[in-house]
């Protein structure tokens, strides 16, 4: 708790950064690759579900995820289409895919078209997007997201480049 603000702490997050509007930087070790992983993230209007950027430090790689408790009948590496709706635009669709944990993951290396075209959607947008996965609706904030995503970038030593695990 911040400031009498309950923030969304998903269970794998070591410590507490900073905060930006809406969106949260947090850190988590990773025994396995033993570095540090930064993320951001945001919870939607319910508070139940999470929508986060995050880094792999180790993997020089980005990824985007919604995470929602609903989503765990989902089998593991299942493909899914994930629409997207900024408010007063059209809606947009992304291939993404089931990590399993109740996860579903838009990974910059994997899915860089779709990676991209989130990225430039929500960058310096200051309202909220929808997102919706089959039956599955959810609202989110961007309030704060490029000032968040600016300073993960920082903590991680790279911005997002889908091109680079291509080159």
């Amino acid at each position: 708790m911040l400031g009498g603000v309950l923030l969304p702490q998903p269970a794998a997050a070591d410590e507490y950064v900073a905060t930006s509007g809406k969106w949260h930087l947090f850190s988590e070790f990773n025994a396995v690759s033993k570095t540090e992983n930064f993320f951001i993230v945001t919870l939607d209007m319910t508070r139940a579900t999470q929508l986060a950027l995050e880094c792999r430090k180790n993997l020089k790689t980005y990824f985007f995820y919604v995470a929602d408790k609903s989503l765990s009948v989902l089998p593991f590496n299942n493909k899914v289409i994930i629409t997207m709706r900024l408010a007063n635009e059209q809606p947009f669709e992304l291939l993404g895919s089931s990590v399993g944990e109740g996860r579903i993951v838009i990974e910059e290396r994997l899915h860089g078209p779709s990676f991209s075209l989130l990225l430039v959607s929500v960058y310096e947008k200051e309202t909220e997007i929808g997102v919706s996965v089959g039956s599955y609706q959810w609202l989110f904030s961007l309030q704060g997201f490029s000032r968040g995503a600016d300073a993960l970038g920082t903590h991680c030593g790279f911005t997002p480049d889908p091109a680079r695990n291509r080159k």
